[in-house]
């Protein structure tokens, strides 16, 4: 067998996989574990970032697609243009960046949202 494991960053991967670092247990495991084993748990984890990424970008999908639908209905209902429909959107907002997170934007699409979204604000 072929081994593609890492010691040294299988807490990384973890991390990347789940969101959080490897407790106790998963060490206790992973410490005790043969290579053919620490194999087969590093192939899961790489299965469960597969699967985490896939989710996110999903997510940040949806979360555009229904921006995107509440700007275009904020022009039809009298906004007359992107910009002005988005200082609606975000009127009276104390936390522009709190805002853009709390509809899953604030780092979609390498902060286009963000940077639009501060620019009209001149924040």
């Amino acid at each position: 067998m072929s081994y593609t494991f890492n010691e040294q960053s299988v807490s990384d991967l973890h991390k990347d996989a789940s969101g959080h670092r490897p407790g106790d247990g998963f060490w206790q495991m992973w410490s005790t574990a043969s290579d053919d084993k620490k194999q087969t748990i590093w192939d899961g984890l790489l299965t469960e970032l597969e699967y985490s990424i896939s989710s996110e970008k999903e997510a940040d999908r949806q979360a555009v697609e229904a921006f995107e639908s509440l700007v275009t209905k904020t022009i039809e209902m009298g906004a007359g243009d992107r910009e002005t429909a988005i200082r609606w959107m975000f009127e009276g907002c104390d936390d522009v960046e709190h805002a853009l997170w709390d509809r899953g934007l604030l780092f979609v699409e390498n902060g286009k949202y963000e940077q639009e979204v501060k620019e009209i604000f001149n924040v």
